[in-house]
């Protein structure tokens, strides 16, 4: 390729201008990708989403496959490539934050920041000096207390289900199974 043909093909590109493809052609258009931009988390019902450009604002309805969490989907509209997370949980979470006080079955207390609360259970983080201590393990049972609202979780017992890093999900039991 001559060296000016490709100046003119990098100026169009860069200033997102049209140049002929050949002498003899009608002109060619040239665009950019444009930059990705923060995660969107979309609520996925029946592997479909209602996806939403953050530039444009363009909607559509999209299916998306069982398997996948994440994916990057450019914008039919204006072309823009969105990273998308996946939302697939039937029960919404409702965002919780605050500080409550963990207490063990065999008596630990722990200081803990909530993050998330739904009728079947709740998310929070404990510090490091917590997890490296086993102080919380899979499958205890634990109670919450709570000073700036004693009623959230009182007479409540949950079962640790999931510690991943700093995160603990926890399980509400029923009020009449002790495990």
């Amino acid at each position: 390729m001559h060296r000016g043909v490709q100046y003119i093909i990098c100026r169009a590109k860069l200033f997102n201008e049209t140049y002929p493809a050949r002498p003899d052609a009608g002109p060619r258009h040239v665009s950019l990708v444009k930059t990705m931009g923060r995660t969107k988390i979309f609520r996925v019902i029946d592997n479909r989403f209602l996806f939403c450009c953050s530039s444009c604002q363009a909607k559509r309805r999209l299916f998306v496959a069982p398997h996948l969490r994440r994916k990057n989907i450019r914008c039919h509209k204006c072309g823009e490539i969105n990273p998308c997370s996946f939302n697939r949980r039937l029960v919404h979470r409702e965002h919780q934050a605050g500080q409550a006080v963990l207490i063990t079955s065999g008596g630990k207390e722990v200081d803990v920041d909530l993050t998330d609360i739904s009728h079947k259970g709740l998310g929070m983080e404990i510090s490091i000096k917590a997890l490296r201590s086993r102080a919380v393990k899979i499958g205890d049972e634990v109670q919450l207390l709570c000073n700036w609202n004693p009623g959230l979780f009182k007479g409540t017992r949950y079962l640790v289900q999931n510690i991943r890093d700093q995160k603990v999900g926890l399980k509400k039991l029923d009020p009449g199974k002790h495990e």
